[in-house]
């Protein structure tokens, strides 16, 4: 009896184990789909700001609409990077 009892834990243990790891790869994936919805929503909501800076300063900025943070701050960093100093 002591056998079986055994055996009955050690599958359930695996099948807990297995949903477990299951739940934490849901959870790694949500967490990733969940930071590219944020970083699309703070890119659409600061490209008009960046897109005005660039027109004041005459920088160059990308005809195409930014899909990343990389590429929205890109046009400030070549602003950054081409001021002189005196």
């Amino acid at each position: 009896m002591a056998k079986i009892t055994s055996w009955c834990a050690l599958a359930i243990s695996l099948i807990a184990l297995f949903f477990a790891w299951q739940a934490f790869d849901q959870l790694d994936q949500r967490a990733d789909e969940a930071l590219a919805r944020r970083e699309k929503a703070l890119v659409q909501e600061m490209e008009p700001r960046v897109r005005e800076i660039c027109e004041d300063y005459d920088v160059e900025y990308p005809s195409t609409s930014p899909e990343t943070l990389e590429e929205l701050v890109r046009p400030l960093a070549e602003l950054v990077t081409g001021v002189q100093r005196p």
